[in-house]
């Protein structure tokens, strides 16, 4: 269930015959939008600033060793790239596993790697390269997105 925005100002959970008891008590016409509730702004541990912090200067430092995209070679829309997840606290920060990519690229690394590996065969390869010397369990579940023709 969706929360709409009522005439009265108050999001409500809505069906589809709407009747929101704010309005309905005032015999108010309602009138519905679909918009969603603004959800609250969660304040950042100390840790997780840290890490953003750090980010934020190895970035820094790779845009000013080589401003290109890792896979393509592209120069605009740089982002960072976790070759081994950042959800491994390990590795979220360290230099040796993170790549700028373009936005597009990145995004195909993240969702399909099958794909990444067969248009970017030299990047995928060298990030299995670099997956191996970190972390042969990573390496493992990156390698099983590997096309057969690899």
């Amino acid at each position: 269930m969706t929360y709409e925005l009522c005439s009265c100002g108050v999001y409500q959970k809505l069906k589809a015959n709407p009747k929101c008891p704010e309005c309905t008590s005032k015999g108010q016409k309602v009138k519905v939008s679909k918009a969603k509730p603004k959800q609250e702004i969660k304040k950042q541990s100390p840790k997780a600033k840290k890490q953003e912090s750090e980010l934020s200067r190895i970035k820094k430092e790779l845009l000013a060793e080589n401003p290109v995209c890792f896979s393509s070679g592209e120069t605009s829309s740089l982002t960072l790239s976790h070759i081994i997840p950042k959800t491994c606290k390990a590795f979220a920060t360290f230099k040796g596993n993170l790549v700028l990519e373009n936005l597009e690229v990145h995004t195909i690394y993240e969702h399909n790697k099958k794909l990444f590996a067969e248009l970017y065969p030299r990047a995928w390869k060298e990030k299995l390269k670099r997956a191996k010397a970190m972390s042969k369990e990573h390496y493992e579940k990156l390698i099983q997105h590997q096309p057969l023709n690899a």
